[in-house]
């Protein structure tokens, strides 16, 4: 069931899934300002999330990545992309269903596989995985996610045609619903 419109979208699914390439042309398309949780993390410990996550561990970093999302809250006409864990930590899925639109983006593994291992830098919690430790890394994280991520509102299957095509089609699938 879809809650009522709203002027903050989450979005929400696995590193790798295109939470901030999809974010960014539907904030533009949408005309909203775009938000990665990630980028408030960094500001608000003024190191990267590389560094956080070495220094302090996962469970202090999803504690920062909690209190960024709590951040949120007031923003209007936004567009947030949240970390590949925080729908799955304590109550922050349904902290976002009571506050916005929530879009699960839903890769198949082999794709969140070749986007991860192809990525530039590497992401702090594959740090010293190779091949078959980062498809079991995927497969064991989305198992232990994928029921918060199944409570959004709109669930949208990628990957799809263009970047373009996915906006329109979340766009579609919400006003049809609503």
């Amino acid at each position: 069931m879809l809650h009522p419109p709203s002027h903050i979208i989450y979005l929400v699914g696995m590193p790798g899934c295109g939470k901030t390439t999809f974010g960014k042309k539907l904030a533009k398309l949408l005309h909203y300002d775009f938000l990665d949780i990630d980028s408030i993390i960094e500001e608000m410990n003024a190191a990267t999330i590389a560094s956080i996550f070495t220094s302090v561990g996962e469970e202090v970093f999803r504690k920062n990545e909690q209190a960024a999302l709590y951040q949120t809250e007031l923003l209007q006409r936004t567009v947030i992309a949240t970390g590949g864990g925080c729908a799955a930590y304590e109550n922050n899925m349904e902290w976002m269903l009571n506050r916005g639109l929530t879009i699960y983006l839903n890769a198949p593994i082999a794709l969140i596989y070749d986007r991860l291992t192809g990525a530039k830098t590497e992401r702090p919690m594959l740090k010293g995985l190779k091949n078959e430790g980062i498809r079991d890394f995927i497969i064991q994280k989305l198992a232990e996610r994928e029921p918060k991520y199944l409570l959004s509102d709109l669930i949208i299957q990628v990957p799809i045609k263009s970047a373009k095509t996915l906006v329109e089609q979340s766009i579609k699938t919400y006003l049809e619903d609503t």
